[in-house]
């Protein structure tokens, strides 16, 4: 994370005359705050009771595969159109309705009794999700005028850092104590605790605004989009175990139609004066179009092997979901620690290069580390190569927005923030689907349980390192640096 210029001008400007931030904003920004922390917790939890979860429901592999899909995928569609819903029915109604919602989800999780309900509960949470993040940005400043803002929003990285790194070992906590007799359903009810203290705290701390009913919401571009994606990642997870019948082929086709119809639709609104969910002309941004097409390649790769790497260590290797969870996180650390060192190297595209070359070191060792120890895998020995890749994956993250957005102009940013936000999303289940049924196809295939699943993780592992290659080969295309007004977007 970069300096942020409001925070640099405060310290060369006299003392602030401003007055001081009631209590109440404070606790405010706390509700705030947790509902980030669930979305940053529910999008790692679910890899550690995999195998659990499997052992209890009849969902095949492919059911690990959406139980983590149908979350980033939901939410990825509703983040094209969760922030104009704040904006048009107010952002603290749109907050606590997606709290609800995103509790009932929870709550449907952990009693699902089949892998169906499971999975709707799953899409109810993003979905939900999707409504209530956006509106945290806009009641931020609006309880934080003027330079208190960039106090406040300096909270959000160590906050998701805490999630990234307290996400996992929570879940194998939960695992390992079952509460209850629970199992695997723990990591979806503990949510409801903290999502109902968050919701009585915010009807009475959370700021009323007014709201503009006269803004247009493009329903049929969000259709078009949801159903695009959700054609392109269904066959993906599905095919594999279906033997990949042709309607599969068919479907994902479709799904890259549908898209295209979608880039249509929003040209045509765009020209007709009604507001887009995308800003057509971001598409002729080259700058934009290589930011796309790295978050898909790099976040896609990234994202999936952490889940990969879990399911290895308790299926391959029969660690405990505490101990998977204490090994895996050292990769969560390699990334606090990465993300710290790059607000020292800058927002240059030579960062981000840095970090993808560490990342792409720290995943070829880890793939070479597996390989020499053969059927006598010890998972210690390992942790050292995670951490270095997290410090990569780190180091690349954080100046990629802004160093995205700087490439756009000041009418689009908005819609460029928007949509990278929900390609980030769409990149994780693509990677999940794609890289997970790799995984799954090699590991089933061994009449070895440690060496099949040893084989499938060296597989994505080697992939990986090929597209965080392929994202180093775009960075040519991205601005040398980020503007300074462009860092804290």
């Amino acid at each position: 994370m970069t300096t942020s210029p409001l925070t640099d001008s405060a310290v060369a400007a006299p003392p602030s005359t401003a007055p001081p931030i009631p209590r109440s904003s404070w606790l405010a920004l706390v509700v705030i705050l947790v509902a980030e922390m669930l979305d940053g917790l529910d999008a790692l939890i679910t890899s550690i009771g995999g195998p659990a979860l499997l052992a209890d429901l009849d969902g095949g592999p492919a059911l690990l595969q959406w139980t983590a899909a149908a979350y980033t995928l939901s939410m990825a569609s509703g983040l094209l159109i969760g922030g104009r819903l704040g904006d048009m029915f107010g952002k603290r109604r749109l907050f606590l309705i997606g709290m609800v919602g995103f509790t009932l989800g929870s709550l449907l999780s952990a009693c699902a009794p089949v892998a169906w309900v499971l999975i709707l509960g799953r899409v109810l949470q993003g979905l939900l999700g999707a409504l209530m993040l956006p509106q945290g940005m806009g009641m931020i400043r609006t309880l934080f005028p003027g330079e208190h803002a960039a106090k406040a929003f300096g909270l959000f990285g160590p906050m998701m850092m805490v999630a990234g790194i307290g996400g996992p070992i929570l879940a194998g906590v939960l695992m390992d104590l079952d509460p209850f007799g629970l199992s695997w359903r723990s990591l979806f009810a503990v949510n409801v605790i903290p999502c109902v203290l968050a919701i009585v705290a915010g009807l009475r701390l959370l700021p009323r605004e007014s709201s503009t009913r006269s803004l247009s919401l493009d329903w049929t571009g969000a259709v078009l989009s949801a159903a695009g994606m959700a054609a392109i990642v269904y066959p993906l997870v599905e095919g594999r175990e279906l033997g990949w019948p042709a309607w599969t082929l068919v479907v994902l086709a479709g799904g890259v139609a549908l898209l295209g119809v979608f880039l249509v639709q929003q040209r045509r609104r765009s020209r007709a004066g009604r507001d887009a969910l995308v800003e057509p002309s971001l598409f002729r941004n080259r700058t934009f179009l290589a930011g796309l097409a790295i978050m898909l390649v790099f976040f896609g790769g990234t994202g999936a092997i952490g889940m990969i790497t879990a399911l290895f260590l308790q299926m391959g290797l029969g660690m405990s979901p505490l101990l998977t969870s204490i090994v895996t996180i050292s990769e969560a650390l390699g990334m606090m620690l990465g993300m710290a060192a790059a607000a020292k190297l800058g927002g240059t595209r030579r960062t981000m290069a840095i970090g993808m070359v560490i990342a792409a070191l720290g995943q070829l060792l880890t793939l070479l580390g597996i390989s020499a120890q053969g059927t006598t895998v010890d998972a210690w020995l390992l942790t050292p190569m995670m951490l270095i890749a997290g410090i990569g994956i780190g180091i690349a993250m954080g100046p990629t927005f802004s160093i995205i957005i700087t490439g756009v102009s000041d009418a689009e940013a908005g819609s460029a923030s928007g949509a990278l936000t929900s390609v980030q999303q769409i990149s994780t289940a693509l990677g999940v689907s794609t890289l997970g049924s790799l995984f799954f196809a090699i590991a089933s295939g061994s009449a070895s349980p440690v060496l099949g699943f040893a084989h499938g993780l060296e597989a994505a592992l080697a992939i990986n390192v090929v597209l965080i290659l392929l994202a180093m080969g775009l960075l040519r295309f991205l601005p040398q640096r980020a503007a300074e007004d462009a860092e804290d977007i």
